[in-house]
């Protein structure tokens, strides 16, 4: 209670003084900065918080909250820049098909914008290595009718059970979404596509839900169809 008690006075004293432009999250050697001027909802659990629809904080992993640029490597997350005329990004960290252990990958959306209407929109993936790069290209292969074009079956099999045979299941439109393998151009370890015909013409406040929610949605969980 009392470490929620100082982040609360915390995050008012920012959102009064002019000067402080950004809240820091310190985790370890690093720490995550997030705009005031775009700070989103914080939500407050029993042992985490939440800011935005970015992944929950637990309490235990952070070692503090400051307005003041740590002396360590900043990660800018969440929204950045003009949202009215000028050029502005969202910025989040995932991790979604990549081998357990690794480094979760930058999604960067970029925008331009002009009276608060999107532009441009271009969307970025940064990873750890180039063949992490091409693995996650491997992965997420579609052809032009949107079926999966690997080797891997978009079901899950479940072997016999003492208590019988599990249903199929399938995960449809899973965290996150992103633009289709044909959009991607590759430079090394970074993915780019241009998502401009998708999100141009749209409000920048209408931008900002339809972004969040392509990339923080949970995924639904529908059951095999079985010919009768």
């Amino acid at each position: 209670m009392k470490k929620y008690l100082y982040i609360l006075a915390l995050l008012a004293s920012g959102l009064s003084a002019q000067a402080q432009k950004q809240l820091y999250v310190c985790l370890g050697d690093t720490c995550h900065a997030f705009s005031l001027e775009h700070l989103a909802a914080i939500v407050f659990r029993a042992d985490s918080f939440q800011i935005g629809q970015l992944p929950a904080y637990a309490i235990a992993r952070v070692d503090s909250l400051t307005l003041v640029h740590p002396f360590l490597s900043v990660q800018p997350l969440g929204w950045w820049g003009d949202m009215g005329s000028g050029q502005c990004s969202y910025r989040a960290q995932k991790s979604i098909n990549l081998p357990e252990g690794e480094t979760p990958y930058l999604v960067v959306f970029a925008f331009e914008c002009g009276d608060s209407i999107c532009l441009t929109a271009q969307c970025h993936l940064y990873f750890g290595s180039e063949a992490t790069a091409n693995a996650f290209i491997t992965s997420e292969s579609v052809d032009s009718s949107g079926n999966n074009t690997g080797s891997a079956d978009p079901y899950i099999y479940v072997k016999q059970t003492k208590t019988g045979p599990r249903k199929f299941e399938a995960w449809v439109m899973d965290d996150p979404v992103l633009p289709g393998t044909p959009q991607w151009q590759q430079d090394g370890s970074h993915l780019q596509a241009d998502c401009t015909q998708l999100l141009t013409g749209r409000p920048m406040g209408d931008v900002r839900q339809i972004v969040e929610a392509w990339l923080h949605q949970e995924g639904t969980k529908i059951p095999k169809q079985t010919n009768p």
